[in-house]
């Protein structure tokens, strides 16, 4: 019984190992075809970033910053934000339940002044608004200090109190090109009223120089945390957002940098307050709500590098991380179930959610048994350890070639981390490294948040919704120039 037990086992996990090689390889080849569809778009484009920028008639967009414990990262944020190439901008950065010198820092460095706004929130907000607040420098910022209440709170405190046509959502510790503003509002003019929200790829800052204007000089990290998640942010990014995106399919759009209609995010309720993954959870609430409406919504996902944005470089905060991440997936594949194989939420419904909710919801499980599966079938002679080198090889052999076809995908679109062979030769090996061990412990901490978003734990306060992060990289430098941060 013993052994019919451990064939089913491997027969499974063979099974959904094949599911994932044929999943990632067809988002691969649908990225690949969509990152050279836009670069042909680009050079053909009757109406430009450029012109956009030039335009007198552009539309207000509101940037919005949560944040909590940001002392050390939130002035490089706030001046890469106030330097975007947009006339009509206003930026709502929201300090919540901060004990240290978040709102001491800002104060200092744009002379903030104290405004007469309400302090009423509607009956459903959780945190209280201590004081708000208005640059003497420039009149574009205004900050919102509460007592707590999380990351979706603060949101939706910034949201209420919004101007803007367009939304922008941004992480504190997110730097922007000068041209991010422009590039995603664009998708929202050429499209039309369809387009609900525009995502972005995002690239690891960590090593990378920072200049005055808040551009950013791409360069590869020295801390080997930092160096892996390179590879983990280029699959993500420019092979599982932009592939999901060409079937109309995509899930998800990233904390760090989405753009929304703000109309159409007011219409969804905001953030749920009551889930870690709350980003996961508002796509897929808002493909929900704008079908309800008869509409189908359009999330469009931009390939080229528009945000920044800072990884850990310590086991600790990676650990809680991915543990939070793995967490709200399961909870918002709990809370939309019903969208499971349900033809009236389109691709989603069909694809990408079952795919989430199958395979990736399950994957750290099914990974870690038929490990311990093939461990035992090869010392009880049940397989040879040569077949279970010859899988090993084709899997680790497998990741390399995913990880190396997202880093030639980001270097097609905007000019990536390889300037030089040896960075080639750099990437390849953390490609290789990544698979032997840096993937089964992060598929241990991803089975942690499966058990607890699975056993319904919720935060016991308001700051257990947030994610900490002891920052360096490229935040312990901020240069005048080119010099290299980190």
């Amino acid at each position: 019984m013993g052994v019919v037990a451990l064939h089913a086992v491997e027969a499974i996990v063979l099974a959904c190992f094949a599911v994932f090689a044929a999943g990632y390889s067809m988002l691969l080849v649908l990225a690949a075809r969509t990152a050279t569809r836009d670069l042909a778009t680009e050079r053909r484009r009757a109406f430009t970033t450029d012109d956009l920028i030039a335009s007198d008639s552009q539309p207000v967009v509101t940037i919005v910053v949560p944040a909590h414990q940001e002392e050390a990262a939130i002035l490089p944020t706030v001046r890469s934000l106030l330097a975007q190439r947009w006339q009509h901008l206003e930026v709502i950065v929201v300090p919540n339940g901060c004990t240290d010198r978040t709102l001491d820092v800002l104060a200092e460095a744009y002379d903030l002044r104290p405004t007469s706004e309400l302090l009423v929130r509607p009956p459903s907000a959780i945190g209280r608004i201590r004081s708000t607040w208005r640059s003497a420098i420039d009149p574009r910022l205004r900050v919102f200090d509460t007592s707590g209440g999380g990351k979706a709170d603060a949101t939706n405190l910034a949201l209420e109190r919004a101007s803007g046509e367009f939304t922008l959502l941004v992480d504190a510790d997110s730097l922007l090109a000068p041209h991010a503003v422009a590039r995603a509002v664009l998708p929202f003019l050429e499209r039309g009223e369809q387009v609900a929200a525009v995502s972005a790829a995002i690239r690891v800052l960590n090593g990378s120089s920072v200049r005055d204007d808040g551009s950013v000089e791409a360069g590869l990290p020295s801390a080997s945390l930092a160096r892996l998640q390179v590879v983990e942010y280029a699959r993500a990014f420019h092979i599982g957002r932009a592939g999901w995106a060409s079937l109309g399919a995509l899930p998800v759009v990233s904390g760090a940098f989405g753009m929304f209609r703000t109309s159409v995010l007011r219409a969804a309720g905001g953030l749920d307050t009551a889930t870690v993954g709350e980003d996961l959870e508002l796509i897929l609430r808002l493909h929900a709500t704008v079908r309800r409406a008869g509409r189908r919504p359009e999330i469009v996902f931009v390939s080229e590098p528009l945000c920044w944005t800072e990884v850990p470089e310590d086991v600790s905060s990676l650990r809680a991380q991915r543990i939070r991440w793995h967490r709200g997936l399961v909870e918002s594949v709990h809370r939309h179930g019903s969208m499971l194989f349900a033809p009236r939420h389109g691709t989603v419904g069909l694809v990408s959610f079952p795919f989430l909710g199958l395979f990736e919801l399950l994957a750290p499980l099914v990974e870690l048994l038929g490990l311990a599966a093939l461990a035992v079938a090869a010392a009880s002679g049940a397989i040879s350890w040569a077949v279970v080198l010859a899988l090993g090889t084709f899997a680790v052999s497998f990741g390399m070639a995913l990880s190396m076809g997202a880093v030639l995908l980001e270097q097609l679109c905007g000019g990536g981390f390889v300037r030089r062979p040896r960075d080639v030769a750099a990437i390849a090996w953390w490609s290789f490294a990544e698979q032997l061990g840096h993937r089964q412990r992060t598929a241990a901490w991803r089975l942690r948040g499966l058990l607890a978003g699975v056993g319904h734990q919720r935060p016991g306060n308001a700051q257990a919704a947030w994610g900490e992060m002891h920052h360096r990289g490229a935040r312990s430098v901020v240069t005048d120039g080119a010099g290299t941060a980190g």
